[in-house]
């Protein structure tokens, strides 16, 4: 199983949104945060990830059992 990803709380909370099925527009909104910074979390996580997208990002999940981090 592959170990749990070490994100900031930034990067965890915007993960949690993407995964409840908000847009990154959205997501920059609710937190008030630009497009870019939103955008550039995700690209953070997905590096520490190993992969480029979000069906790959939630695969990756299901194999350390639901939890990312």
């Amino acid at each position: 199983m592959p170990e749990p990803i070490l994100m900031t709380k930034s990067e965890a909370e915007v993960v949690s949104m993407l995964f409840g099925g908000k847009t990154q527009k959205q997501i920059a909104e609710d937190l008030g945060k630009s497009l870019m910074v939103v955008n550039k979390h995700i690209c953070n996580v997905y590096k520490k990830a190993g992969v480029s997208s979000p069906i790959e990002l939630v695969a990756r999940a299901m194999k350390t059992g639901g939890y990312l981090f």
